[in-house]
């Protein structure tokens, strides 16, 4: 069956800009896993007002629907149209910080790799096509060839030739830039992998520094209680029974005054020896 043919207006619109443009436009893979980005303070309001327009006006078409609401946005009390916007810049922020702690993640350096693949074909293509679209014409009658840019050269000449060579550099020129590029991506994703492993292991190498200070700290308070519970019925003169159970650093440090004076025999440091030499600090 053959196919209806166009109108001058059908074919016009087609070979119009703005559809050469969205053919000719890159369509670039979608992120499932990037978070979704919020609604304004408009799109909100209509997400809420939808319904009971609906209900006022079945069957309403979409188009009106939405002119509807926008009527009602503009005509809205600024105080009321305030907390929609502010609940859309407060959601923003929050889509902010979840994108930025996604660009972190494996999944968002995945995709990268694919949008820059999908970029670096389009290109390729775009080159091919270029290259496709060159106008050779050849003359019948002294064998000229003309080039995009050049002047009339004719076919198998010197000049035509050394023209193909400069092309060939040019090209060869163009895929050793590509490779590079690729290459300093690689490079690039791997130090980032290697940084965050090192950052990873710093992490632990904190927590576990944070825990064993954490079992010294309970223990040091375990062996304070076992003191205190051994010397409360030692008799001891009162300032330092006071200390014992005020402030037991400074008790700590009489005990030490003591010492340091070599006053080994002192009835302070023997009443205290004497009650916790049994004592159980396990």
């Amino acid at each position: 069956m053959a196919r209806p043919k166009k109108n001058g207006s059908a074919e016009k619109e087609e070979n119009s800009p703005v559809q050469k443009v969205r053919r000719n436009r890159m369509k670039l893979p979608k992120d499932k896993n990037a978070p979704k980005r919020p609604a304004n303070g408009f799109v909100q309001y209509v997400m809420e007002r939808r319904p009971m327009i609906e209900k006022d006006s079945p069957g309403i078409r979409n188009a009106d629907l939405m002119k509807m609401a926008a009527v009602e946005w503009k005509e809205m009390d600024g105080t009321i149209k305030q907390r929609y916007t502010d609940r859309a810049e407060k959601d923003m922020e929050e889509w902010n910080k979840k994108v930025q702690e996604y660009q972190k993640s494996e999944e968002y350096r995945e995709h990268q790799r694919k949008v820059n693949a999908v970029k670096a074909d389009k290109s390729k293509e775009d080159k091919e096509a270029k290259g496709r679209k060159r106008k050779v014409r050849l003359s019948e009658s002294d064998n000229v060839v003309t080039m995009a840019g050049t002047s009339q050269i004719k076919v198998f000449s010197d000049e035509f030739l050394l023209f193909n060579k400069e092309q060939e550099r040019e090209l060869r020129a163009l895929r050793k830039t590509y490779n590079s590029s690729v290459h300093e991506e690689e490079l690039l994703c791997k130090s980032n992998a290697n940084a965050e492993r090192h950052n990873e292991e710093l992490l632990n190498d904190i927590k576990t520094n944070e825990e064993l200070i954490e079992m010294g700290r309970k223990t040091v308070q375990r062996w304070e209680r076992v003191l205190k519970d051994g010397l409360k019925d030692a008799h001891l003169p009162q300032d330092v029974k006071t200390l014992l159970n005020t402030d037991f650093d400074a008790f700590i440090e009489k005990l030490e005054s003591y010492h340091i004076s070599d006053i080994d025999d002192h009835p302070v440091l023997s009443v205290v020896c004497d009650s916790i030499i049994n004592l159980n600090f396990d």
